[in-house]
């Protein structure tokens, strides 16, 4: 599991261990549909498909708000939500897909997540994603500027990167882009 702020890159972290490790990346997406029956013969699809994708990584972004939530959710809805957790929890749960499926839980509110999903054999390693430091900063401009292909004859980041304590790199990113078309502008 992934957790942090949002902006933090965990989603792209994810994408990049998957490419590191060789194998395929999908992401999981909400499975709930409006029509009797429906949601469960999405999620019964969807973990077949995974089975044949196999190695595979399976990435749930916003994990907290995925298969129901927590169990004061669901009230109302016919069952659904208990059988959508109960087939999840029996898919991701079976031990024969250790080693050929990883699903990586992505999520800005951990609390959120169901203590049956975040128990050892679902969610064994929990890492926090924290906001950049400084110096991860200024190595944050350096990358959005090489990665976005602008002409700059900044050598040193670092006093940009004293003056966004607070900044994601989604936000720095937004800054250098965002000061790059005003640059143009001129």
């Amino acid at each position: 599991m992934l957790m942090g702020p949002p902006g933090t890159g965990k989603s792209y972290l994810a994408e990049c261990f998957a490419k590191e490790c060789g194998m395929l990346c999908v992401r999981f997406r909400p499975l709930r549909q409006m029509y009797v029956g429906q949601s469960e013969r999405n999620q019964e699809k969807a973990f077949g498909a995974i089975n044949a994708l196999a190695p595979v990584v399976v990435t749930v972004d916003e994990s907290d708000q995925a298969e129901g939530g927590s169990r004061d959710q669901g009230s109302g809805d016919s069952g659904v939500t208990e059988r959508m957790r109960a087939g999840a929890f029996n898919f991701w749960g079976d031990s024969s897909l250790r080693g050929r499926v990883l699903r990586i839980d992505i999520t800005n509110r951990a609390d959120l997540i169901d203590s049956a999903m975040r128990r050892s054999g679902r969610t064994d390693v929990k890492i926090p994603i924290l906001m950049p430091d400084e110096e991860s900063r200024a190595q944050i401009f350096a990358v959005t500027v090489r990665k976005h292909e602008l002409a700059s004859s900044v050598s040193d980041y670092a006093p940009f990167a004293r003056r966004t304590e607070g900044f994601t790199g989604s936000d720095i990113e937004l800054a250098v882009t965002t000061a790059w078309r005003f640059a143009l502008r001129d």
